[in-house]
């Protein structure tokens, strides 16, 4: 027969208590990434809750993410980024497929493919990120529920600048995109929040596009007009903003 006294559920339960605490502190460890070491290391060593964190230099690689909860912040010092490149050889900067993943302050140039690209991944991040010239798309989460884009710069992208598809409850904002085929490409998504929201064409309209880029070399901002149809979409000029609802179409979802 087991006698428990008070003092000693007392200890079992404080025992328990410190177990949690280290388990809870050792999901949340922060890992240094300097110029002549590999961010993928960084990442093949990091557990769910663990913040990378990536400084100043160039860094030529593709960097995949298939663990939950995994932060990639870079550090900008001076003006100076954490740079990936891919030297016009490499497809994908960054691909990830787990959830809870994070990404912001970045610069990423000269892939083939994607600058960031999510297949499945649920309740992301991007944020803040540079990307010039990165291949056929910048942004391009597929497949994922409640995402948020927000305040990256993108130009120079063969397609779609942001291409949002087949993704529900994604927040896409105060995005600046210019110089690409497309701005931000939304489809068959349902019930994504239109503040801020920019949005653009799908292939139907790009004849419009190209006719403004001939016309000018100012930023396109693109607007759902009607924030639950991700299939109807609106074309602002910043020059002539009169005109917009003249140019709204209704596309059918792909």
């Amino acid at each position: 027969m087991i006698n428990l006294t008070t003092n000693s559920l007392y200890r079992a339960g404080a025992f328990a208590l410190t177990l949690w605490l280290a388990a809870c502190g050792a999901q949340a460890a922060i890992i240094e990434v300097r110029e002549g070491e590999r961010i993928q290391d960084a990442v093949n060593q990091a557990a769910p809750g663990d913040e990378i964190l990536v400084y100043p230099g160039l860094y030529s690689e593709t960097v995949y993410v298939d663990k939950d909860d995994i932060t990639l912040r870079g550090v900008v010092e001076g003006g100076n980024w954490p740079h990936l490149d891919g030297n016009k050889q490499l497809n994908d900067a960054i691909l990830y497929s787990g959830n809870g993943f994070s990404v912001e302050w970045f610069k990423i140039t000269h892939y083939k493919g994607n600058a960031i690209m999510g297949q499945a991944g649920n309740n992301f991040s991007i944020r803040n990120n540079w990307v010039i010239d990165s291949g056929v798309y910048g942004i391009f989460p597929e497949f994922g529920e409640n995402g948020l884009i927000e305040n990256n710069i993108l130009s120079g992208i063969e397609d779609a600048a942001i291409y949002v598809g087949m993704s529900d409850y994604i927040d896409v904002r105060n995005n600046q995109v210019f110089d690409s085929v497309a701005g931000i490409e939304i489809e068959n998504g349902i019930r994504t929040d239109s503040t801020g929201r920019t949005s653009a064409p799908s292939s139907r309209m790009r004849y419009t596009l190209v006719a403004w880029r001939r016309m000018s070399s100012l930023p396109m901002n693109t607007t759902h007009s009607r924030p639950r149809r991700a299939a109807t979409v609106a074309v602002a000029t910043p020059c002539c903003p009169a005109p917009v609802s003249a140019m709204i179409r209704f596309l059918p979802m792909r």
